[in-house]
């Protein structure tokens, strides 16, 4: 059996606002890791720190330049068990999204859709839940069976554990 890290966030950012506001839940951002260290948290958002508007496929660390801008960020980690086959799968499909990353891109226009509830999906498109949520049922791990994902769909994942709630900088194994 295996072990991976789902991290649920807010950075209290203007879009991460935005976020909370419209999914009327406390965390903004969902990232998912392999290791409990979350030295390679694997997600979308914002390439680069200082720019919300330049998002994709992001590989991010507690210890970057934007946890560093943003670090009174709270989160809660939520530990959950899979198989080796699942845990097989999930790092295939990772090393595709590794491989071909400059293809992915946030989506901005699919958000906009979203609040006017009408499901509007792009081939290499996508946010943090939908990324995540999508990870997940490609590795045979969890099938959440609807089309907008929202952070919030991940606390009801059963048998994950709550290993840690507070900011995410005091997080430390």
């Amino acid at each position: 059996m295996k072990k991976i890290y789902l991290i649920l966030s807010h950075s209290g950012t203007i879009p991460s606002k935005l976020v909370k506001f419209y999914t009327n839940f406390k965390y903004s951002h969902i990232s998912i890791a392999l290791d409990k260290d979350l030295d390679f948290m694997y997600s979308f958002g914002r390439k680069k720190y200082n720019n919300p508007f330049n998002g994709g496929f992001i590989i991010e660390n507690k210890r970057n330049l934007f946890y560093k801008k943003y670090k009174n960020t709270k989160c809660i980690i939520l530990e959950l068990e899979i198989n080796e086959n699942q845990y097989n799968k999930l790092i295939n499909v990772l090393n595709n999204y590794k491989e071909n990353k400059n293809l992915y891109k946030y989506d901005f226009l699919g958000c906009i859709f979203s609040i006017i509830k009408i499901n509007f999906k792009r081939k290499y498109y996508s946010v943090c839940s939908e990324f995540v949520g999508r990870l997940l049922e490609n590795s045979n791990i969890y099938y959440f069976n609807k089309n907008n994902i929202k952070p919030k769909d991940f606390m009801s994942i059963p048998n994950t554990n709550v290993l840690y709630e507070g900011l995410l900088k005091d997080y430390g194994y």
